[in-house]
């Protein structure tokens, strides 16, 4: 059990980053349907390019130091995906996920350092936050879909 204790900052570091990596295969499907191929190829590519000079870093630095460089560039390229991929959806949509991520990573970063009974209602709390939000998601897409059926089956 001690021997983990150790690896303990370095989860919570790279915690931090999960909410804009379950963003990212949303955004891909995004740029995907809308026939943005090309970039999403090209974001990946940069991503993982990016990602294994940094961890080329860990010949030169302690473990922390390379979570905490993995993680601030996750961070960094996440939003700036996401700003590009969704700007032509406005920035009403732009700045509500950019605060759900912001609180989405916060309850989990805290949660991991919190007390038992703490740490779950943390964790609660976020999963609550993100159902809302897809949500909030379905609820805009959903009815466009329908109309756009009927008016196809309407022209036929």
């Amino acid at each position: 059990p001690t021997d983990w204790r150790a690896a303990a900052p370095v989860a919570v570091v790279m915690l931090a980053s999960l909410p804009i990596r379950l963003i990212a295969p949303v955004l891909e499907g995004f740029q995907q349907s809308n026939k943005q191929w090309w970039q999403s190829t090209l974001f990946n590519a940069v991503e993982t390019l990016a990602s294994a000079l940094i961890a080329l870093s860990l010949a030169y630095v302690d473990l922390i130091t390379f979570a905490l460089l993995l993680t601030g560039w996750r961070l960094l390229f996440g939003v700036v995906r996401m700003v590009v991929v969704l700007r032509s959806a406005g920035w009403l949509p732009l700045t509500l996920l950019s605060l759900s991520i912001a609180i989405s990573t916060a309850l989990l970063s805290s949660s991991a350092l919190s007390a038992v009974p703490y740490s779950y209602i943390l964790l609660t709390v976020a999963a609550a936050q993100a159902l809302v939000w897809l949500a909030m998601l379905a609820r805009r897409a959903l009815p466009n879909r329908i109309i756009w059926r009927k008016r196809k089956r309407d022209a036929i």
